[in-house]
């Protein structure tokens, strides 16, 4: 298959023999219910590429731009459209984590790289990313890294559930540029590199960059047992460890979803189960994955991780705002 990972083996030889990770790894489309989902999409340009229509159990039935405040008014169910939860690779150390595969995970390294070209070579140029084409700044003229943390975060708490308890990070721009100098986040960085903590006493490190030669977003997880490296498209193919290769499965051929979205889609194929999942938690009348209190985990550790760039790399705490127990 065309994505591919590989895995340092230790004591999960006999797990992966088994076959127990390239088979399914958690359950995105539910038995058959006669229920059917009316749904409304909040996000109309990018929400709307979530093939939400193909579920068999879901009309949509109209597409907005609005609406934060409909969420906190009616109480209805929320979930964040994290891609790198449903990459191919995320599915499968999800799965090898919750087999104990890794035995324990005490580090990961995660990192979201795109390099904004526009950005640094023609900052006025309309109709891009940055400009509208009447000329208007969008919201990604001069973005803070560390303000859009989840593509890399989402390989963190998308694995092991863990939350971010304290940060350090540093940041690096060029003092020439107008992006730098103008913006509406007062950001003077085109790069962030942060080392956190999580509630388990484990280590992650998390880049965000802006201005680099790379892109994509990608993680590797160490543990105790085995490691998990994933490729890096565009710099460089697949590297074996020593003890073998493993070929990550695409979760997407699968019964994991209805059949009319078995095909490839976005974001390494998370674009799919995004929006199944969603769907089936309504179906079910459950909280989905990446639910309010996942998304939290996934971008407070940011906003904070810049404060402490802005402070040169002093440690601070992060906020936690999960449910309480019980509740």
């Amino acid at each position: 298959m065309a994505r591919r990972s590989f895995l340092k083996l230790s004591g999960s030889t006999a797990l992966l023999a088994a076959g127990g990770l390239r088979t399914r790894a958690g359950r995105a489309y539910p038995a058959e219910t006669g229920k059917t989902v009316r749904m409304g999409v909040v996000g109309g340009g990018f929400g709307a590429g979530f093939y939400w229509h193909e579920h068999p159990n879901c009309t949509v039935t109209g597409v907005t731009d609005l609406l934060k405040e409909l969420k906190e008014r009616t109480g209805l169910k929320y979930m964040m459209a994290e891609s790198s939860y449903y990459n191919q690779e995320c599915i499968f150390a999800r799965n090898l984590h919750c087999r104990g595969g890794f035995g324990e995970l005490f580090y990961s390294e995660v990192e979201y790289y795109h390099n904004f070209v526009n950005m640094h070579t023609h900052p006025e140029k309309k109709g891009t990313l940055f400009r509208m084409p009447d000329g208007k700044r969008t919201w990604r003229w001069g973005l803070t890294p560390m303000l859009y943390p989840t593509h890399s975060l989402g390989y963190v708490v998308g694995v092991t559930k863990e939350r971010i308890t304290k940060v350090s990070c540093l940041g690096w721009g060029t003092g020439d540029s107008p992006v730098l100098k103008d913006n509406r986040y007062n950001n003077p960085f085109w790069n962030e590199a942060a080392m956190m903590l999580t509630d388990k006493g484990h280590m992650c490190r998390c880049n965000v960059f802006w201005k680099c030669v790379a892109g994509g977003e990608r993680a590797q997880w160490f543990g105790e047992k085995a490691t998990l490296y994933m490729v890096k498209p565009g710099v460089h193919g697949s590297v074996s460890a020593p003890e073998g290769e493993v070929v990550i499965p695409q979760y997407w051929k699968s019964d994991m979803l209805p059949e009319p979205m078995r095909h490839a889609s976005g974001h390494g194929g998370s674009a799919v189960f995004i929006s199944a999942e969603f769907v089936n938690a309504l179906l079910e009348d459950r909280e989905p994955a990446c639910d309010l209190y996942d998304s939290l985990a996934m971008t407070v550790p940011g906003i904070i991780a810049h404060q402490s760039a802005l402070s040169g790399g002093e440690q601070l705490s992060v906020a936690q705002f999960d449910r309480p127990r019980g509740a």
